[in-house]
């Protein structure tokens, strides 16, 4: 006797379908950054001052959707009492720290190696939860993470002997964004469990426009430096800003609504594949069978793991 599969009803397969298509655009979109923001230092704009600009055509859209939040009741002045400080702490740690090393990496290593180093920042999300939160590690874990290191490694082997030794230099300022990132990730779950995740995106965000805001303010001898780029810059800048920044935080977060956070990682993959494809087609980046292979030993453990975890 044989025994049917359970069938899900209309609407909870409509969700699933909602979800992972929604986790797939942004997870492209968000991929898209690095090609944006290598297409805007061609005209020598510094880390710093796109960033800023990055969170000025942003920051607008936050305060909009907050205040559309306070009028709705589920951005209230009680959550932001309880919960406003962490979640702000939180986001200046992913939103600013991630993103400056992010974007200072950006000035001396191709799109195709930062989008990869990021890509593996579960590795640094698992040995974080064993120091912190002594969640010891499945087997398969030790596998998967010298293996995907060592894609790493093989795509920064090639670039260094390409392209020289600031290569080094870029991969350890993505890799320290990848750090800080797997920070924001682990910390950041327990919040999003108190709060609604538009309610934390929101908050999270503003305080990072504000930290950002207040570096370029601090670092940049000449302040109207932000007001004398060439035009395609702030084309660029709000380009990140919206559909690299705005439009996939809120896409991440319905898609997490809808099917889970790691179901929704898993689309993950999907990442450094459109990065290497738009890196080779728009900034003309080499792709040769050593960044086949390290894309390879990367994408495959890291989305093993992801899939491994979201059946359980």
């Amino acid at each position: 006797m044989t025994t049917s599969p359970i069938a899900l009803p209309d609407n909870a397969i409509q969700d699933r379908t909602k979800g992972i298509l929604l986790a797939a655009f942004a997870t492209a979109l968000f991929s898209a950054k690095g090609i944006f923001i290598k297409l805007a230092y061609q005209y020598q704009v510094d880390s710093v001052t796109l960033m800023s600009l990055r969170m000025l055509f942003s920051l607008p859209v936050y305060l909009a959707l907050g205040a559309w939040g306070w009028h709705q009741g589920w951005l209230s002045s009680q959550l932001l009492k309880r919960h406003g400080i962490p979640i702000a702490g939180i986001g200046l740690l992913g939103y600013y720290g991630a993103s400056f090393f992010d974007l200072w990496g950006l000035e001396y290593v191709p799109a195709q190696l930062e989008r990869l180093v990021l890509f593996a920042y579960p590795t640094f999300t698992v040995l974080l939860s064993w120091w912190w939160m002594k969640q010891r590690p499945t087997r398969q874990m030790f596998w998967i993470l010298p293996i995907t290191w060592a894609g790493v490694a093989v795509m920064v082997g090639h670039d260094l002997k390409q392209q020289g030794q600031h290569i080094l230099l870029g991969t350890g300022l993505v890799a320290t964004s990848a750090v800080i990132f797997a920070f924001y990730m682990v910390f950041s779950k327990p919040l999003i469990n108190k709060v609604s995740s538009a309610a934390f995106t929101i908050v999270a965000m503003v305080a990072a426009s504000i930290g950002i805001l207040l570096h370029y303010l601090f670092s940049q001898p000449n302040l109207l430096v932000i007001t004398q780029q060439p035009l395609p810059v702030y084309g660029y800048g709000l380009i990140i800003a919206l559909f690299c920044t705005v439009l996939p935080s809120f896409m991440f977060s319905d898609a997490i609504r809808l099917v889970g956070p790691d179901k929704t990682s898993v689309t993950g993959s999907l990442g450094p594949v459109c990065t290497a494809i738009a890196a080779v087609l728009i900034l003309g980046e080499p792709f040769t069978i050593w960044h086949l292979l390290g894309t390879a030993m990367v994408v495959v453990p890291i989305t093993f793991m992801a899939v491994t975890k979201s059946k359980h």
